[in-house]
């Protein structure tokens, strides 16, 4: 389940906007609209309301923009980004853009982030709350040589080989989550959150998006 998404400088939003499903402390229609998780309360449905060209549709574009990260990384170190960061200030352009998610998996809260240019992945990290926050990796990019770098948290299992190894695989312009699809190594937290992005988050529907296998498949199971 989705806590939180928050969009910087993408598309045509400029400032940090988030989008919570995290349920105030209303009982008000609980049993209709609230899910409970652990600790956490969140809601079935959120509404994206406003004038045309606000930004609604910016969101949910930079929600699939993030699972494409994840699941489908770049081939080639030369593809860029297919976005633009927000064009109606001269300075923003030349800002990273910053997408963040907040989600829970098998019962654990994770964070995910993501800096980057249209080029590179500039930095990245994943944080999990199990009950107490602790780092999964941090990822920064030497974008002068092309290099990633990626440090393990004190409590994932992992040796030196097997991060050189997804080093090696990452990419500037992948995510180590994008890179670890590409390496025969295991690491729990990240196959937990690849599951997730794969199985939970579902591409997004347009006018024109044809769901007739994939209603039927379900009506079937």
């Amino acid at each position: 389940m989705i806590l939180n998404l928050s969009v910087t400088n993408f598309g045509s939003i400029k400032n940090k906007q988030t989008l919570s499903f995290e349920a105030d402390k209303s009982t008000y229609l609980e049993d209709y609209y609230v899910i409970k998780s652990g600790n956490y309360r969140v809601l079935k449905v959120a509404l994206i309301y406003g004038a045309n060209a606000s930004g609604k549709t910016t969101i949910l574009k930079a929600l699939e923009f993030l699972r494409d990260l994840v699941l489908k990384p770049e081939e080639k170190k030369t593809d860029k980004f297919e976005f633009e960061p927000f064009l109606f200030c001269p300075n923003s352009p030349k800002k990273k853009s910053i997408l963040s998610i907040e989600f829970l998996q098998n019962g654990i809260k994770y964070l995910y982030k993501v800096e980057f240019f249209k080029q590179a992945i500039v930095k990245e990290e994943l944080k999990y709350y199990n009950p107490n926050s602790a780092f999964v990796f941090k990822r920064s990019t030497d974008l002068s040589n092309q290099f990633t770098k990626i440090n393990f948290g004190s409590k994932i299992k992992n040796n030196t080989t097997s991060r050189k190894i997804l080093e090696s695989n990452t990419l500037w312009n992948n995510t180590v989550l994008g890179g670890f699809l590409k390496t025969n190594i295991n690491v729990k937290e990240l196959q937990e959150v690849i599951d997730w992005f794969e199985s939970y988050l579902r591409p997004l529907i347009y006018t024109k998006t044809e769901l007739y296998n994939y209603v039927t498949a379900h009506i079937d199971e």
